[in-house]
C-alpha cells in the first residue's frame, strides 16, 4: 500500500427510505483512522476516485455525490441538481471530474463533468455508462435498449462527441451488451473494456458467471450447466480444455496400445527463438505449424511413424518479456525404430531435420526421449505414457503469465497473446491417433463441449438434487 491518505465509504442500508446511514472515514497507509465524517446519505457507495488531495464518491441507491478534501476532511456535495437519479461511475484526472447519472431524466442529461478549476461550471452530455478520462478526452461506453454496446470519444474542452462506434462482438451471440459496472482502461493507444456476451438460448447467464451442478445420491458433484467463452486466455476454459485433452488422449492412447501393443512411444520437444510482440508471435506460430507438417513428411520420420499428438505452448519470459513458443509432441512409432541406423533418429538427427523443416539459419533446441520404464510391466508402461500425455495435454498458456497483478504489463501481454493465438489450433492428432479419435466419436477439444469433458452424463435416477453457484465479482469467487 502506497503512503498517503485513503477514503473509505460505508453504508448500512435497511430501507431505500433510510437517510444518513453511512459515513466517510479517512485512513493512512497503516490502516489508522485519521478522521470520520458525520452521518451521510450514502445508500450503497459504488464508485470512488481521487486526484491529488481530492476524493470523489457516487452512490448507487441515493442521489448523493460527494467531494472530500483529504487535507481538511471537508465534505461537499457535487450534485448537478437535487432531483437526479443515482450513479454508477465517477472518474477524475488533474483537469476534469466526470460522473454518470442513471435512470430516465426528463431533460436527458445523463452525464455531468466539469473542469477542476471551475467546479461551479458543470456541463452535461446525454451518453453514459462507464467512463475513462485521458487528458482532455473522455471515453464512454453505453448500451442502447437493444443491448448493443457502443463506445464514444468526447472532447471535454468543448463538449463535442468526436466519434461513436458500435463494438464488434462475436456473431454467434445474438444479444450483447455491457456488464453492470464495466471498467475502462486506456494503455498505449488501446482501450480495454469488459463486455457481456450471452448466448441466445440462455440470456440469463453471462459466460461462466453461473454454474449448475448435479449431486448424486453418493454426494458426488458433477458440472451440469455452464456457458464458456472458449477464449485461449480464459483460465476457466483452459482448465476445462486441459481436463478434456488429458481424458481424450488417455482414451486414444489406450486404444492405440490395444491395437498396436508392440509400438513404442517418444516424447519430442521442438523450439524456435523467442519473439517480442503479438505480430511476431502470430507469424512464428503459423510457420511452426507449417514446419511441423513438413517434418512429419520426411521419409526417415514417416517410415516408422504410427501417429502423433501435437500441442503448442506459449510461455512468457519474466526477465525480458519475450514469448517462448514451443511444441510438445507424443509420437507413436514402430518397434523397429530402435533397430539399425536406417530406422533410428538420434537427437542430432531430429535437430537437423527440425532446422531444415523450419528453414532456420541457427541450430534450434530440440529434445527427444523414449517413454519407457526400467521394468517391462504393462501397467507401469501405461503409467509412464500417462506422464507424457499429461505433459502434452497441459495448458497452452498459463494464466500466471498474464495475471501477475501488474496491470500495465498484464495488458500488454494479453494484447500480444490475443493477437498471436488468434485462430490457432493449439492441439492436433495425426496418423492412427487421429483415426482412433474419430473411431471413439470424440468431439473437438478446441470447440467442443467443455461441460462433460469426460463424455459421462448422469442418468436422472442418479441425480439427488442440483445446486447453483454464482460468481461474486467483488469477492472474486463462486458462492452457492
Amino acid at each position: 500500500m502506497k503512503s498517503g491518505k485513503y477514503v473509505l465509504a460505508f453504508s448500512e442500508l435497511k430501507s431505500l427510505k433510510d437517510a444518513n446511514t453511512g459515513a466517510f472515514y479517512v485512513i493512512d497507509e497503516s490502516g489508522k483512522f485519521l478522521s470520520q465524517s458525520t452521518k451521510q446519505d450514502l445508500a450503497e457507495p459504488i464508485s470512488m476516485t481521487s486526484t491529488n488531495n481530492q476524493a470523489y464518491v457516487v452512490n448507487n441507491r441515493s442521489a448523493q455525490r460527494s467531494s472530500i478534501d483529504l487535507k481538511t476532511g471537508k465534505i461537499e456535495s457535487i450534485n448537478f441538481n437535487e432531483n437526479l437519479s443515482h450513479s454508477f461511475s465517477i472518474q477524475s484526472n488533474n483537469d476534469y471530474v466526470i460522473y454518470d447519472i442513471a435512470g430516465e431524466l426528463k431533460d436527458g442529461k445523463k452525464l455531468v463533468y466539469w473542469h477542476r478549476n471551475k467546479p461551479s461550471n458543470k456541463k452535461s452530455l446525454t451518453i453514459t455508462h462507464s467512463i475513462h478520462i485521458e487528458r482532455d478526452d473522455a471515453y464512454i461506453t453505453t448500451a442502447d435498449p437493444d443491448a448493443i454496446a457502443y463506445i464514444h470519444h468526447v472532447d471535454l474542452k468543448n463538449g463535442d462527441v468526436v466519434s461513436s462506434k458500435k463494438l464488434d462482438l462475436d456473431d454467434e451471440y445474438s444479444k450483447s451488451g455491457l456488464p453492470g459496472n464495466p471498467a475502462l482502461t486506456y494503455y498505449k493507444g488501446y482501450l480495454y473494456y469488459a463486455v457481456n456476451q450471452v448466448k441466445a438460448e440462455s440470456d440469463d447467464n453471462v459466460r461462466g458467471e453461473i454454474l449448475e451442478f448435479d449431486i448424486t445420491h453418493e454426494g458426488r458433484m458433477k458440472l451440469a450447466k455452464a456457458w464458456f467463452c472458449k477464449s485461449p486466455l480464459c483460465p476457466m476454459c483452459n482448465w476445462r480444455k486441459t481436463m478434456k485433452r488429458s481424458i481424450q488422449t488417455t482414451k486414444i492412447v489406450e486404444e492405440v496400445i490395444r491395437q498396436k501393443p508392440k509400438a513404442r512411444w517418444l516424447f519430442l520437444t521442438l523450439t524456435v527463438k523467442n519473439v517480442f510482440d503479438g505480430k511476431a508471435l502470430d507469424k512464428s506460430l503459423k510457420v511452426m505449424a507449417q514446419g511441423f507438417n513438413r517434418l512429419m513428411k520426411y521419409k526417415k520420420v514417416a517410415q516408422n511413424m504410427i501417429g502423433f499428438m501435437r500441442s503448442t505452448e506459449v510461455t512468457v519470459n519474466k526477465k525480458d518479456g519475450s514469448y517462448n513458443q514451443h511444441m510438445h509432441v507424443l509420437l507413436c512409432v514402430e518397434s523397429k525404430y530402435f533397430k539399425g541406423a536406417e530406422n533410428y533418429l538420434s537427437q542430432e538427427d531430429w535437430t537437423s531435420l527440425w532446422q531444415k523443416a523450419m528453414k532456420l539459419d541457427y541450430v534450434p533446441v530440440v529434445h527427444i526421449e523414449a517413454v519407457k520404464n526400467k521394468k517391462r510391466n504393462q501397467k507401469r508402461e501405461v503409467t509412464a505414457i500417462q506422464v507424457a500425455v499429461q505433459e502434452t495435454a497441459k495448458y497452452s498458456v498459463k494464466d500466471s503469465d498474464y495475471l501477475t497483478g501488474n496491470l500495465v504489463n498484464d495488458l500488454e501481454v494479453v494484447k500480444d497473446l490475443e493477437e498471436g493465438l488468434y485462430r490457432k489450433r493449439m492441439i492436433a492428432y495425426g496418423g492412427l491417433l487421429k483415426k482412433v479419435h474419430k473411431q471413439l466419436n470424440l468431439d473437438d477439444v478446441e470447440d467442443g463441449d467443455l461441460i462433460r469433458v469426460d463424455d459421462e452424463k448422469l442418468n436422472e435416477e442418479e441425480i439427488a438434487y442440483s445446486i447453483v453457484a454464482q460468481w461474486n465479482w467483488i469477492l472474486k469467487n463462486y458462492f452457492i
